[in-house]
Protein backbone atom coordinates (compact mmCIF):
# COMPACT_ATOMS: atom_id res chain seq x y z
CA UNK A 1 0.00 0.00 0.00
CA UNK A 2 1.24 3.43 -0.91
CA UNK A 3 1.31 5.87 2.02
CA UNK A 4 2.05 9.57 1.99
CA UNK A 5 5.75 10.21 2.64
CA UNK A 6 6.65 6.63 1.86
CA UNK A 7 9.77 6.49 -0.38
CA UNK A 8 8.36 3.63 -2.48
CA UNK A 9 5.18 5.60 -3.05
CA UNK A 10 7.13 8.64 -4.24
CA UNK A 11 9.22 6.47 -6.56
CA UNK A 12 6.08 4.98 -8.08
CA UNK A 13 4.54 8.42 -8.43
CA UNK A 14 7.71 9.77 -10.07
CA UNK A 15 7.78 6.84 -12.53
CA UNK A 16 4.11 7.34 -13.32
CA UNK A 17 4.60 11.08 -13.81
CA UNK A 18 7.59 10.52 -16.09
CA UNK A 19 5.63 8.04 -18.18
CA UNK A 20 2.61 10.36 -18.27
CA UNK A 21 4.66 13.37 -19.37
CA UNK A 22 6.30 11.25 -22.02
CA UNK A 23 9.27 11.59 -24.26
CA UNK A 24 8.30 15.02 -25.64
CA UNK A 25 9.17 16.71 -22.35
CA UNK A 26 12.48 14.85 -22.31
CA UNK A 27 13.10 16.18 -25.81
CA UNK A 28 12.29 19.75 -24.69
CA UNK A 29 14.65 19.38 -21.73
CA UNK A 30 17.32 18.08 -24.10
CA UNK A 31 16.84 21.09 -26.36
CA UNK A 32 17.10 23.42 -23.37
CA UNK A 33 20.29 21.79 -22.07
CA UNK A 34 21.95 21.16 -25.46
CA UNK A 35 20.67 23.85 -27.85
CA UNK A 36 23.79 23.80 -30.01
CA UNK A 37 23.22 20.19 -31.05
CA UNK A 38 19.88 21.03 -32.62
CA UNK A 39 20.44 24.46 -34.17
CA UNK A 40 24.15 24.61 -34.82
CA UNK A 41 24.59 26.37 -38.12
CA UNK A 42 20.85 26.74 -38.66
CA UNK A 43 18.89 29.93 -39.03
CA UNK A 44 15.15 30.43 -39.36
CA UNK A 45 15.27 30.30 -43.15
CA UNK A 46 16.23 26.64 -43.52
CA UNK A 47 12.84 24.98 -43.35
CA UNK A 48 13.01 23.93 -47.00
CA UNK A 49 10.94 24.81 -50.01
CA UNK A 50 7.16 24.78 -50.12
CA UNK A 51 6.96 22.03 -52.76
CA UNK A 52 5.78 18.49 -52.16
CA UNK A 53 7.22 17.08 -48.96
CA UNK A 54 9.30 13.93 -49.14
CA UNK A 55 7.95 11.09 -46.98
CA UNK A 56 10.27 9.61 -44.35
CA UNK A 57 10.06 6.43 -42.27
CA UNK A 58 12.27 6.22 -39.17
CA UNK A 59 13.26 2.74 -37.93
CA UNK A 60 14.96 3.12 -34.55
CA UNK A 61 14.34 1.36 -31.23
CA UNK A 62 14.91 4.58 -29.29
CA UNK A 63 11.77 6.66 -28.81
CA UNK A 64 13.94 9.63 -27.94
CA UNK A 65 15.86 9.43 -31.24
CA UNK A 66 12.61 9.04 -33.19
CA UNK A 67 11.23 12.20 -31.58
CA UNK A 68 14.43 14.17 -32.16
CA UNK A 69 14.71 13.07 -35.80
CA UNK A 70 11.01 13.73 -36.41
CA UNK A 71 11.27 17.27 -35.04
CA UNK A 72 14.37 18.02 -37.13
CA UNK A 73 12.92 16.50 -40.32
CA UNK A 74 9.62 18.35 -39.98
CA UNK A 75 11.51 21.60 -39.51
CA UNK A 76 13.39 20.82 -42.73
CA UNK A 77 10.05 20.31 -44.57
CA UNK A 78 10.03 16.49 -44.65
CA UNK A 79 6.93 14.51 -43.70
CA UNK A 80 7.58 11.73 -41.17
CA UNK A 81 4.93 9.14 -42.01
CA UNK A 82 5.85 6.68 -39.27
CA UNK A 83 8.35 5.20 -36.89
CA UNK A 84 9.25 1.57 -36.21
CA UNK A 85 10.83 -0.11 -33.20
CA UNK A 86 11.94 -3.32 -34.96
CA UNK A 87 12.89 -4.58 -38.40
CA UNK A 88 9.71 -6.52 -39.17
CA UNK A 89 7.52 -3.51 -38.33
CA UNK A 90 9.78 -1.28 -40.45
CA UNK A 91 9.36 -3.54 -43.49
CA UNK A 92 5.57 -3.71 -42.99
CA UNK A 93 5.28 0.08 -42.67
CA UNK A 94 7.52 0.54 -45.70
CA UNK A 95 5.30 -1.72 -47.80
CA UNK A 96 2.11 0.01 -46.63
CA UNK A 97 3.22 3.63 -46.89
CA UNK A 98 5.95 3.63 -49.58
CA UNK A 99 8.16 6.41 -48.14
CA UNK A 100 10.77 8.18 -50.26
CA UNK A 101 13.40 7.99 -47.50
CA UNK A 102 14.02 5.44 -44.74
CA UNK A 103 16.34 6.09 -41.79
CA UNK A 104 17.43 2.74 -40.31
CA UNK A 105 19.18 1.81 -37.08
CA UNK A 106 21.46 -1.17 -37.84
CA UNK A 107 20.78 -2.62 -34.37
CA UNK A 108 17.03 -3.22 -34.84
CA UNK A 109 15.49 -6.30 -33.23
CA UNK A 110 13.70 -9.08 -35.13
CA UNK A 111 15.49 -8.17 -38.40
CA UNK A 112 18.60 -6.02 -38.21
CA UNK A 113 18.93 -2.74 -40.09
CA UNK A 114 21.22 -4.22 -42.74
CA UNK A 115 18.62 -6.85 -43.65
CA UNK A 116 15.86 -4.20 -43.61
CA UNK A 117 17.97 -2.08 -45.97
CA UNK A 118 18.55 -5.05 -48.29
CA UNK A 119 14.82 -5.90 -48.44
CA UNK A 120 13.73 -2.29 -49.04
CA UNK A 121 16.30 -1.54 -51.73
CA UNK A 122 15.62 -4.86 -53.47
CA UNK A 123 11.90 -4.08 -53.62
CA UNK A 124 12.43 -0.48 -54.72
CA UNK A 125 15.96 0.69 -55.62
CA UNK A 126 14.72 4.30 -55.85
CA UNK A 127 14.07 4.44 -52.09
CA UNK A 128 16.78 6.38 -50.27
CA UNK A 129 17.97 4.44 -47.22
CA UNK A 130 20.34 6.05 -44.73
CA UNK A 131 21.80 4.16 -41.78
CA UNK A 132 21.81 5.75 -38.31
CA UNK A 133 25.15 5.18 -36.55
CA UNK A 134 25.82 5.56 -32.84
CA UNK A 135 29.61 5.79 -32.91
CA UNK A 136 30.59 2.24 -31.96
CA UNK A 137 33.90 0.71 -32.97
CA UNK A 138 32.28 -1.42 -35.69
CA UNK A 139 30.89 1.56 -37.62
CA UNK A 140 33.24 1.14 -40.63
CA UNK A 141 32.07 -2.47 -41.00
CA UNK A 142 28.43 -1.41 -40.64
CA UNK A 143 28.89 1.31 -43.28
CA UNK A 144 30.40 -1.16 -45.75
CA UNK A 145 27.67 -3.77 -45.11
CA UNK A 146 24.97 -1.09 -45.40
CA UNK A 147 26.27 0.21 -48.72
CA UNK A 148 26.48 -3.35 -50.06
CA UNK A 149 22.85 -3.81 -48.95
CA UNK A 150 21.83 -0.67 -50.86
CA UNK A 151 22.09 2.21 -48.38
CA UNK A 152 22.96 5.59 -49.90
CA UNK A 153 24.80 6.86 -46.85
CA UNK A 154 24.75 7.23 -43.09
CA UNK A 155 23.99 9.73 -40.36
CA UNK A 156 26.16 9.69 -37.24
CA UNK A 157 24.27 10.29 -33.98
CA UNK A 158 23.90 12.63 -32.15
CA UNK A 159 23.12 14.79 -35.13
CA UNK A 160 22.37 18.41 -35.95
CA UNK A 161 19.70 19.65 -38.32
CA UNK A 162 22.45 20.96 -40.57
CA UNK A 163 24.01 17.51 -40.83
CA UNK A 164 20.62 15.85 -41.47
CA UNK A 165 19.95 18.36 -44.24
CA UNK A 166 23.40 17.84 -45.80
CA UNK A 167 23.20 14.03 -45.66
CA UNK A 168 19.70 13.91 -47.13
CA UNK A 169 20.52 16.36 -49.91
CA UNK A 170 23.64 14.39 -50.76
CA UNK A 171 21.76 11.08 -50.84
CA UNK A 172 18.91 12.56 -52.90
CA UNK A 173 21.39 13.84 -55.52
CA UNK A 174 22.30 10.21 -56.21
CA UNK A 175 18.78 9.52 -57.48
Amino acid sequence: MCRRGNIRCRDKLDSYTEAKIGARSIYKEYLYNYPLLTNMGMDSGTEGDEGEKRKVLIADASTFMCIMLTAALEKLNYEVIGTSKDGIDAIEKYREQKPDIVLVDPALKEKDGIEVTRIITTENPATVVLVLLTGTDSDPDIIVESVRAGARGYIKLPVTEAEIKARLESALKLE
